[in-house]
């Protein structure tokens, strides 16, 4: 699109699981290398107009399952 920067991740990755949260968009895990496929468990957010932001890092073992899910509820 004419004008418009695209914006990149910290992280570049691969199957990863992402969800759309109020004016943000999360980007959860997935594979982190194309040379030899490491786990990411980088989560990362964005909002438009602004840089993606690492905003968790799991503090437990990567594994292979991802999910996303995305709650229209307030609590």
């Amino acid at each position: 699109m004419d004008g418009v920067e695209e914006k990149t991740m910290n992280h570049g990755r691969g199957n990863f699981g992402a969800a759309v949260v109020k004016d943000s968009i999360y980007v959860i895990g997935g594979n982190s290398n194309d040379d030899y496929p490491a786990m990411s468990d980088a989560v990362e957010n964005y909002k438009e107009g602004k840089e993606w932001k690492e905003v968790y890092t799991s503090p437990y073992l990567r594994r292979v399952q991802m999910a996303a899910i995305a709650c229209s509820h307030q609590y």
